[in-house]
């Protein structure tokens, strides 16, 4: 059985009746035998988690959003695979905030795989393990098989729906995290700066009281925390 025909069995077995991307995560746990896989989008208008599947995986996501800062946008920027053996040895120098708190949920090593086709890039598949050391040769060409079917899989199902709209397991992630891009909103309009250091305002404002962006974007959204005033 060729590769693609293992890994296309184990993601029809793993979606039962659940969304496409959903099964991808969860596949891509099973296929590479890691703790847990995310799935992150990133675009011009855009960037947070499709889906997550398994240990440490959610707050992962939710992490690198909120800090700015891991290796799903290095692979996003690099186009290559990033790959940390040891999180609290190297992950450090290149993702402080990250690698700190990932460390202590109990990551000890991680990869992450860019979203792509050709020239086209658009996320990151992220692994995360709780043992230390290299991917092996397998699990390396099978994550690269598991990101070229999401690829696919949203390239796909987008030109289904037309320029328009979006596919609805991306719309879920939109609507999931509208809360930051209106409150981002807010930030430039109250102290009249640009998106890119409104959002920098919003990260650092979540990070110094221990709260994700989202539930920091939400917060100010409803009114019950005030604007991050100081850069």
């Amino acid at each position: 059985m060729s590769r693609l025909a293992r890994i296309m069995g184990i993601l029809r077995a793993e979606r039962d009746g659940g969304t496409l991307l959903g099964a991808v995560c969860r596949a891509a746990v099973e296929a590479l035998g890691t703790n847990g896989a995310g799935l992150t989008l990133i675009t011009k208008s855009h960037t947070g988690p499709i889906c997550s599947h398994g240990e440490f995986a959610s707050i992962g996501e939710d992490l690198q959003l909120s800090l700015g800062e891991g290796p799903c946008g290095d692979a996003f920027e690099t186009r290559e695979l990033v790959e940390v053996t040891n999180l609290s040895s190297s992950g450090g120098e290149r993702w402080p905030m990250f690698s700190k708190a990932m460390t202590e949920a109990g990551v000890t090593s991680l990869a992450s795989f860019p979203l792509r086709i050709g020239g086209a890039r658009f996320g990151a598949l992220t692994l995360y393990r709780s043992s230390f050391g290299e991917l092996s040769f397998e699990q390396v060409a099978d994550g690269y098989v598991v990101t070229q079917i999401a690829s696919h899989l949203i390239i796909a199902g987008q030109a289904q729906v037309g320029e328009d709209s979006v596919i609805p397991e991306i719309e879920a992630g939109f609507v999931r995290m509208e809360p930051v891009h209106q409150a981002t909103g807010m930030v430039m309009v109250e102290l009249g700066i640009g998106a890119e250091d409104a959002l920098a305002r919003l990260r650092g404002a979540a990070f110094g009281s221990g709260r994700t962006l989202l539930d920091m974007a939400i917060n100010i959204v409803l009114g019950r925390t005030e604007l991050p005033r100081d850069a």
